[in-house]
């Protein structure tokens, strides 16, 4: 899935600007495209972000280690942010009523995750 932005970037003079502002910019990961012109007016197209989409898949559908979802290429700060919250808000799901079943996985019986003590990454 792709998504574009359309921006002015202020202070571009001269096509040496352009060249260091779409060097930076293509060095990210999931540019797909970008054009700048010399009046700031600027088009990125990116691809849309998966990754809390698919770290969550993974962590908690598939029930993947935190060392398997590194080892699968996504950025280890994120992976552990992202299972931190999890865990941190794991309790939440004890208080909320029942609710329909949306996925393969359902909280509680069939996702097992101690709440009164810390088992660090598991």
């Amino acid at each position: 899935m792709s998504q574009s932005v359309a921006l002015h970037i202020a202070g571009i003079h001269c096509d040496s600007c352009i060249k260091l502002i779409r060097r930076e910019l293509d060095d990210l990961k999931g540019i797909r495209e970008v054009t700048i012109d010399t009046s700031g007016a600027a088009h990125i197209a990116f691809d849309a972000p998966l990754t809390l989409d698919a770290i969550l898949e993974a962590y908690v559908e598939d029930s993947r280690s935190i060392a398997e979802i590194i080892a699968a290429g996504f950025e280890e700060a994120t992976v552990r942010r992202v299972a931190g919250l999890v865990r941190r808000s794991e309790y939440k799901r004890r208080q909320a009523p029942p609710g329909p079943k949306v996925t393969r996985c359902a909280f509680g019986r069939e996702r097992r995750y101690p709440l009164t003590a810390v088992y660090g990454d598991m």
